[in-house]
């Protein structure tokens, strides 16, 4: 099986390294692992070329965003001979044995289109961040299983999801080729739930590994800027892509009339229950651009091409 992996850097060197490093020492390298710069300006780029000259580094001269990088990278090393993609945020830390238990479930289970690894948070190693996720039938809405937990060993057998982070996924290229990977205009943001909407609706299925295991650095490339306890995490850029990019998900894929006004519905409910909070704690720009982003996401639909050039 040749691995290639994608990680996508902006302005992240140290995160990027890192990880370029975790991969090195794994027990099965990677065939290729691939770094697309966004057009950083952190000057990292270089130094990653200098300490790891076996990494093929890619530095695009304009920010397509994280949905797009992913897909041009995947693409070439495609085309380059790689049989499997793993998509994997620069963030993260992957234990030694993670590839190869993903990519050894992969080859053993071949009604299988990806597989994925159990998340923890870099600052909390053995808390929960991802042990499976669901896409829920009726209201479509994400279930992540055990989230904030911590880690007591009882997750240990492999099973069928049918949500799987873009933090991790490893993919076949022949399911990219057949499926497509992600919308290269929702930029970032739930461009994973977008691709595991499709692969549920084509009914692929995606397996979910728990003896694979990474640490990520949850929301480190984009956090507020505003300080303090109330302020949040989420930025008003977020508030507007998430909101976005959701509906958009579930306008490309739910071809059913009554299911999709159904989810569109209880989503909208969930917005309202969110804006309390942000009325509350007089977050007036976080309000402003989700309600833009709901606009955005029901009134239009993306374009079928970018300019991103």
């Amino acid at each position: 099986m040749q691995v290639g992996v994608v990680l996508v850097h902006w302005n992240s060197g140290d995160f990027t390294r890192t990880c370029i490093q975790s991969l090195l020492d794994g027990s099965l390298r990677p065939w290729r692992i691939l770094v697309w710069d966004n057009n950083s300006e952190d000057g990292a780029i270089t130094e990653i070329r200098e300490r790891y000259p076996e990494v093929q580094v890619v530095a695009h001269p304009k920010n397509v965003g994280f949905a797009e990088a992913c897909n041009r990278a995947s693409a070439l090393l495609i085309q380059e001979g790689a049989d499997t993609i793993w998509l994997l945020n620069n963030d993260t830390v992957v234990d030694p044995q993670c590839l190869s238990e993903l990519a050894g479930h992969l080859e053993t289970h071949p009604e299988v289109c990806m597989t994925t690894a159990k998340i923890y948070f870099t600052d909390h190693p053995n808390r929960i961040w991802y042990a499976g996720g669901t896409i829920r039938p009726v209201s479509l809405r994400l279930s992540f299983q055990r989230m904030y937990e911590e880690d007591d060993g009882r997750d240990s057998l492999p099973r069928y999801v049918s949500f799987a982070s873009g933090c991790c996924m490893l993919l076949r290229a022949d399911g990219i080729k057949k499926f497509g990977l992600f919308v290269p205009s929702f930029i970032a943001y739930s461009e994973d739930y977008e691709l595991c909407l499709k692969l549920k609706y084509a009914g692929q299925k995606i397996l979910y590994i728990p003896s694979s295991k990474l640490w990520h650095k949850v929301s480190a490339s984009c956090k507020s800027s505003q300080i303090g306890v109330l302020a949040g995490t989420v930025s008003p850029l977020q508030h507007y892509w998430g909101t976005r990019n959701s509906l958009w998900a579930l306008r490309l894929n739910v071809h059913n009339p009554f299911l999709l006004c159904v989810a569109i519905c209880l989503f909208f409910a969930d917005r309202m229950y969110i804006s309390c909070g942000l009325l509350l704690f007089r977050r007036w720009e976080k309000l402003k651009m989700l309600w833009r982003g709901f606009a955005a996401g029901l009134l239009r639909l993306p374009p079928s091409n970018m300019d991103l050039e």
